[in-house]
């Protein structure tokens, strides 16, 4: 039997969004989410000759990412400093010393359409904004929290990570899951960069 090839994709939904801090042994539950989006910023490097453009090349140097959803209590604490250090207990602080710990966050994104799934993740995310929320008691909707963040390069120098969960063995769709790293992708035998 051959493998699976995907050859078109329609993204309709996000499901299974999870989270791992660094210094976690296994990912959890994000909280329901609403929207996720990535964009890449890239450096342009050009020839140029008598103000002429002869050659150009762009090149990735860093990732943003935003998501908007009901974030887990802990999850949201974790992600922006909030701590109950010093303080009584269910009493929580945001300030000057707040520092927020750098994720990996993995996803789903599903195909309803074709019944497909593609696992996505962000390897060494970092809160990019402060502590925002918006309370809005004349919308009929409660508000999702959003939160911007700023993707670094991991060890392999990669921002982003994408496979179909067809194209893959079940065991490294599910290890995606739950604790995502460099060396759970690369090929046996390569050596870290």
């Amino acid at each position: 039997m051959g493998q699976t090839i995907i050859e078109t994709f329609y993204p309709v939904d996000i499901a299974n969004v999870a989270v791992k801090f660094k210094d976690d042994a296994i990912a959890k539950s994000f909280g329901c989410t609403g929207t996720l989006s990535g964009e890449t910023e890239m450096r342009v490097v050009s020839a140029k000759c008598g103000g002429v453009t002869l050659e150009e090349k762009s090149k990735p140097v860093r990732m943003t990412g935003t998501i908007s959803a009901f974030v887990k209590v802990d999850v949201y604490r974790r992600i922006f400093g909030i701590k109950n250090e010093g303080l009584k207990p269910g009493v929580y602080s945001y300030g000057t010393k707040s520092l927020g710990e750098e994720f990996t966050l993995t996803a789903d994104i599903v195909d309803d359409f074709k019944d497909v799934t593609k696992v996505i993740a962000f390897p060494k995310a970092n809160s990019s904004v402060g502590l925002t929320f918006t309370i809005d008691t004349s919308s009929d909707e409660v508000a999702q929290l959003e939160i911007s963040f700023t993707e670094l390069p991991d060890e392999a120098g990669e921002f982003y990570y994408e496979g179909f969960v067809d194209e893959m063995t079940k065991d490294l769709a599910d290890q995606w899951r739950k604790n995502f790293s460099y060396d759970l992708v690369k090929e046996d035998g390569v050596e870290q960069p």
